[in-house]
């Protein structure tokens, strides 16, 4: 199964690449088992933030907490 994921990621990041995308960042609920995909396929948990209500997207108005994530290419540091 996370052959599959993985190869999807792949695609994605490729299509991103090719539009000068370096870095790539996803959120993910704690208390989901595809935390273990993130680190699984070698991203870094960087973070973490309250999760959004679907009512309002730019206030964190959920106690669900989202685990941050982030792929960085070609950084200079």
């Amino acid at each position: 199964m996370i052959e599959r994921g993985k190869a999807l990621l792949d695609q994605g990041m490729t299509h991103g690449l090719s539009k000068r995308r370096w870095n790539f960042v996803c959120g993910c609920a704690d208390d989901l088992p595809s935390n273990m995909f993130w680190e699984g396929v070698g991203w870094e948990k960087v973070s973490q933030r309250n999760g959004i209500s679907h009512r309002n997207t730019w206030k964190q108005t959920s106690k669900r907490k989202v685990n941050i994530y982030i792929k960085t290419n070609y950084s200079l540091f």
